[in-house]
């Protein structure tokens, strides 16, 4: 966990919310005392995907559309290429 001076959490900004953006939660403090508390987002609480589902999701995708695509040999490759220039 993170804690700023409130005269630095201006500045700071950027670099509190990379904090929060890598899962740590971020203090603000006035004279010693948290007056405020920046934590991430709960994908679950609120139907977001979390970044690992996004990862899973995109790798199902393309796992089943090398499924769907008849595998193209180099001579067929080249006979489409130098069909055009004959």
């Amino acid at each position: 966990m993170q804690t700023f001076e409130a005269a630095e959490a201006g500045e700071g900004f950027l670099r509190m919310l990379d904090e929060v953006r890598q899962g740590q939660t971020v203090l603000i403090e006035v004279h010693g005392r948290t007056v405020a508390r920046l934590s991430p987002e709960e994908p679950e609480a609120h139907g977001a995907e979390t970044e690992q589902e996004r990862v899973d999701r995109a790798i199902a995708g393309i796992i089943a559309l090398r499924n769907r695509v008849t595998p193209i040999s180099v001579a067929e490759i080249l006979s489409a290429r130098d069909e055009g220039r004959r």
